[in-house]
């Protein structure tokens, strides 16, 4: 088939599907449409640019972390935490792409599989040190997904009763991680409980939806999200005898203090941005 030069950015825009044109305008709805206006319209509201801001924060300070660890966790042998950790930062990236183009639900699930990557990987290199071969084992019932496969659950209180990680992070992982199962269901939270409720007229199905309170919601999940990793980051460091990089001790100090900041609705000004000045 031959190509206009011009066809992809045109294609965001096609006039043809409505499903397939991420720039449209739901027909209905003054909140919702295609992914990318979504994305533009919160960007173009005072809040949703500061959590856009604040979110990015978390996940810059988040990959600061990993980066600055590979050559002591290498030093250590410890990869397959190393290699779960990245998995999950790219969950969190999945997780802000998705919140920010109308879909909250999908985006809060996304933080769910990002919680469990990182814990799975302190649970996996934690069963390497105990036995190589044992560990090889659970690994591939998991990937498999087999019926005597590993829980998560339990998997994470096994960590929690061998010192790996402490009663803290296991509190906060297990009241998390049961807080963010909530939305794989498809109808909390969903557009047709929107619709079917009577709250708002009928709307196609694809329409992404405009909330700055689902938003902000989100940004409080998020937030809790990064901070259980970065706990469970400092239970692995301890527990293995890992020495801590300047760049990662940075990375957690900051996005500890960011943390602590606590419900924020404005640009926090750990980055000098002269777009937020202005």
């Amino acid at each position: 088939m031959k190509r206009h030069p011009y066809m992809g950015p045109a294609c965001l825009g096609c006039p043809f599907m409505p499903s397939l044109n991420l720039l449209r305008y739901d027909e209905i709805r003054k909140r919702a449409g295609g992914e990318l206006r979504i994305l533009f319209s919160y960007l173009d509201t005072d809040e949703g640019t500061a959590i856009y801001h604040n979110a990015g924060l978390f996940l810059g300070n988040l990959e600061d972390s990993v980066i600055g660890l590979i050559d002591a966790l290498v030093e250590k042998k410890i990869a397959v935490l190393h290699g779960f950790f990245w998995a999950s930062i790219g969950d969190l990236k999945a997780s802000l792409l998705l919140a920010f183009t109308g879909h909250s639900r999908q985006a809060k699930v996304s933080l769910r599989t990002a919680l469990e990557l990182f814990f799975w990987g302190l649970y996996f290199q934690y069963k390497k040190e105990v036995s190589r071969e044992k560990a090889e084992e659970l690994f591939e019932k998991w990937l498999e997904g087999t019926r005597d496969r590993p829980r998560f659950m339990s998997s994470i209180e096994e960590l929690k009763n061998k010192g790996v990680i402490t009663e803290n992070t296991y509190s906060e992982v297990k009241d998390l991680y049961s807080e963010l199962s909530k939305y794989i269901h498809a109808f909390l939270g969903s557009e047709f409980e929107r619709v079917a409720l009577g709250e708002e007229g009928p709307a196609r199905p694809s329409s992404a939806n405009m909330s700055l309170e689902e938003l902000y919601d989100w940004y409080l999940a998020f937030g809790r999200t990064c901070y259980a990793i970065i706990q469970g980051l400092l239970d692995a460091i301890k527990y293995f005898s890992v020495k801590i990089p300047e760049r990662t001790l940075k990375g957690i100090l900051l996005l500890a203090k960011i943390y602590e900041k606590g419900p924020i609705k404005e640009p926090l000004d750990f980055v000098d941005c002269p777009f937020l000045k202005n």
